[in-house]
């Protein structure tokens, strides 16, 4: 839940601190996390060293036909994204976690999202990847329904 001093920094005209987009990439077969801030420089927050690569977020669409899908947009700055995205196993889901904070006080996380990123592309300039809930949204409600298979007598 995000701060008083947050949201009302955030609904002034003249906000004087800004917003800081922190991202947590992760998967087993990493060396380790990537964390990345949406900014031309380094950032800490919680002890925890961000690297600038400024990022984009194209927010899903309201389509009754296909589960809502976030985009993110990474400029392609450097090597050390790519090298760990190139040694991933086909079909594998990167974990992102998502955080907000404000420039005054980075060390405070006003908001944070994780998410699964189902797929990912790159070119020479921007790495684009999926942002998606669906395998979530797929799954049984239950452990045991009743059909055919499983209660053939009722059918």
């Amino acid at each position: 839940m995000t701060s008083t001093a947050f949201t009302k920094g955030r609904q002034r005209v003249d906000d004087l601190d800004g917003v800081l987009q922190f991202l947590e990439i992760s998967h087993p077969s990493f060396s380790a996390p990537v964390y990345i801030v949406s900014d031309t420089r380094d950032w800490v927050s919680n002890g925890q060293t961000y690297t600038g690569f400024p990022f984009r977020f194209a927010l899903p669409t309201d389509s009754s036909e296909e589960a809502p899908q976030a985009r993110i947009e990474i400029d392609n700055t450097g090597r050390d994204l790519m090298g760990e995205l190139e040694r991933l196993p086909s079909g594998a889901a990167l974990n992102a976690v998502v955080k907000i904070a404000s420039r005054a006080t980075p060390d405070i996380i006003e908001w944070s999202w994780s998410v699964p990123i189902v797929s990912i592309s790159a070119d020479a300039a921007v790495i684009s990847g999926t942002l998606s809930q669906d395998w979530l949204l797929r799954q049984q409600a239950v452990r045991l329904r009743h059909d055919p298979k499983t209660s053939p007598g009722i059918f």
